[in-house]
């Protein structure tokens, strides 16, 4: 199998095109193709060409009958068309030595016509054209402008730029994870939806993100793949240097019954994939919820050297249920040293205990967070931290997020931030993750992203 270097760089066309045709582009509006036009043609740093033989101009722009009749030689052709059209379609690109297609078109394995999608897959190969597809969104690539989703900007607002690079083999569980990184304010690399992939599929989407210098951390969605040996050998290539965290659909029996009839693919045992998984160091989420507050804390934070955690909090009750979560979830407190006590003493009045979870207590402000935060970033004897932040008491100010910041620059220690309410603390969440601080709402959400990171490690490390 090639490296994850080579399959960036034979890939890296297909994401970077320097011209495109849309196939099927269209001038009605609620035609995909007339979406995907729409989006590429304010998107795209290269050129566009509308393909559509019944069509003189889409949208402002001279329309082709056929992708040969463009003089410009084309890296890219995206399919917006029927079905049954894209054998002799695909021919056409291949003559053309177009390098790569996007295929959005339904209509193949997952409804059952498989011997189409069969013909269709031997004229790429016959002609070296590479596949994402068929039956998918296709790219959203914020490191090159290009972008074949047919959804509209109105209803779903692109993520910055950033390090988190996802694969979903449902489009619809992708559009979603596009969405929440846009409303959670991560930052993604690239966004890619294979749907039946019968060409490129998961394992060689895992290598082309690890070959990815733009990529910090690859994210999943997946429902079945075609070599289960392969797709481990992909990821024991890259797991060393980047995590790779996956969400597994079609666990159940019903929800194996469910995939196959939505992107053709065999779902598999759970506990087969569960071992695999393990295996190859991915970091197996639970849920939606879980594969992005996992992505949070990889991209944004250092890896823990060890399990142990410190617990600090202006509110005993947070502190209670961060410290029954870290031992639920198999992390250790850690222990506070006659050196470490002596220094937290400074920060923390004769009326409190110096213990872990550290009570700041009810009347702390910012100076206490940054005297106790100064002595923890020194001690050797802590791994990471959790830091409990209630702006709702009225001694605690915003600027006691600055305390946040610089441990975050001195220290090689993650740090994670409880944080919840509305108003005031929504704007303090923003601030801190734009810093590069995860924030959680809640004591278990920000252990089980530690945790994540802690298994990963002590996998990586083994």
């Amino acid at each position: 199998m090639k490296s994850k270097e080579e399959v960036f760089e034979e890939l890296s066309p297909i994401f970077n095109p320097k011209a495109v045709a849309v196939i099927g582009a269209s001038r009605e509006k609620g035609k995909i193709g007339h979406s995907v036009y729409k989006t590429m043609k304010k998107s795209l740093n290269g050129k566009l060409y509308p393909v559509n033989p019944k069509a003189d101009e889409i949208l402002g722009d001279k329309s082709y009958n056929s992708i040969k009749e463009i003089s410009e030689e084309i890296d890219l052709a995206v399919f917006t068309i029927p079905a049954k059209l894209t054998p002799k379609i695909m021919e056409e690109c291949g003559e053309k030595e177009v390098k790569g297609a996007v295929i959005i078109t339904s209509g193949f394995s997952e409804i059952g016509n498989k011997k189409l999608e069969k013909k269709l897959k031997e004229k790429a190969e016959e002609y070296g054209v590479r596949i994402i597809g068929p039956n998918c969104l296709g790219i959203l690539d914020n490191t090159t402008g290009l972008n074949t989703l047919f959804l509209p900007p109105e209803k779903l607002k692109i993520p910055k730029k950033g390090g988190i690079g996802v694969i979903s083999q449902s489009g619809a569980v992708g559009s979603v994870m596009v969405d929440w990184c846009s409303y959670e304010n991560f930052g993604l690399s690239r966004f890619i939806s294979f749907g039946n992939g019968i060409d490129i599929d998961e394992r060689e989407l895992i290598k082309f993100l690890g070959g990815d210098p733009e990529t910090k951390v690859i994210v999943m969605y997946l429902e079945g793949t075609k070599n289960g040996r392969e797709l481990m050998n992909a990821a024991k290539e890259v797991t060393p240097e980047k995590p790779v965290i996956v969400l597994k659909g079609g666990k159940t029996s019903e929800g194996s019954e469910a995939v196959a009839s939505h992107t053709g693919s065999l779902a598999g045992s759970a506990e087969v994939y569960n071992s695999a998984f393990k295996q190859s160091n991915i970091v197996q989420a639970r849920t939606m919820l879980d594969l992005l507050d996992y992505a949070e804390v990889f991209e944004k934070q250092p890896l823990p050297n060890g399990k142990k955690v410190m617990i600090m909090t202006n509110g005993g009750g947070y502190g209670v249920l961060s410290a029954d979560e870290v031992i639920n979830q198999g992390l250790e407190l850690a222990e506070i040293n006659s050196n470490l006590k002596k220094e937290l003493r400074k920060a923390v009045p004769e009326y409190g205990d110096i213990g872990n979870p550290l009570d700041l207590l009810g009347d702390a402000d910012a100076s206490r967070y940054k005297k106790a935060l100064k002595a923890i970033e020194k001690s050797k004897d802590i791994d990471a931290v959790i830091c409990v932040q209630l702006f709702q008491t009225d001694p605690m100010e915003e600027k006691a997020i600055e305390s946040v910041f610089e441990f975050n620059k001195n220290s090689d220690k993650p740090i994670i931030v409880v944080t919840a309410g509305a108003g005031k603390v929504q704007e303090v969440k923003e601030k801190l993750e734009n810093g590069g601080i995860p924030v959680f709402n809640t004591p278990n959400r920000a252990v089980d992203a530690l945790r994540s990171m802690v298994e990963y490690k002590e996998r990586k490390d083994f």
